[in-house]
């Protein structure tokens, strides 16, 4: 209830603010997609077992991607009975697509890391409802620490095929279906509930 009704006080600010003048960011006030190892254990615990078996099962994932975690403080309903112990839950996924394009910032992660030489992509839901936006020095940081992961690009800027020189992975891969759902609880010595497809 209380996180509700903060998001409700949020939304009225930026509601309200946006209507009395334009706010508008230069590029340094904008913040940082930043690196940042993950400071839980049994998270970090449960991406290793995840890439280690991944490796080990995709040979696709030998060569290139990465981790996707979505990190959410909602719990959904037919859990909301462990609701005061659960700290948090999160998706956790791999994908392969690229981050070429610096306008959408919705795609960029809010932190990374790298675990068993793999990156691992944190996305914390409650920033997802809002248009997220990253100072492009930071989301250039992270295209040049994630590109080894990706499928190889051709940059066709002197193309007559195309005029607006943008870039093409002709091997690109997007992940549709599998990951799943893992609870943490409050109590640290608690292992998390894993719902879904699993390793």
């Amino acid at each position: 209830m209380k996180k509700a009704l903060i998001l409700v006080v949020l939304l009225i600010l930026i509601f309200s603010r946006s209507q009395s003048q334009p706010v508008t960011l230069s590029d340094d006030d904008l913040p940082n997609i930043s690196y940042r190892p993950l400071v839980n254990k049994k998270l970090e615990s449960q991406v290793r077992a995840f890439i280690k078996s991944e490796l080990q099962a995709d040979s696709l994932f030998k060569r290139s991607g990465y981790i996707v975690l979505i990190v959410d403080f909602d719990i959904p309903e037919d859990v909301r009975y462990l609701r005061d112990s659960i700290l948090f839950l999160c998706y956790m996924n791999k994908d392969f697509h690229s981050f070429d394009n610096l306008d959408l910032d919705g795609v960029f992660p809010n932190s990374y890391c790298f675990i068993e030489n793999k990156p691992v992509l944190l996305f914390v839901r409650e920033s997802m409802l809002f248009e997220k936006r990253f100072s492009t020095s930071s989301k250039k940081r992270f295209q040049a620490a994630i590109e080894p992961y990706l499928a190889p690009r051709i940059d066709l800027s002197n193309s007559k095929l195309n005029a607006k020189g943008n870039i093409f992975r002709p091997n690109e891969v997007f992940q549709m279906h599998g990951g799943f759902e893992m609870f943490f609880f409050r109590n640290a010595s608690r292992e998390p509930i894993i719902r879904g497809s699993h390793y």
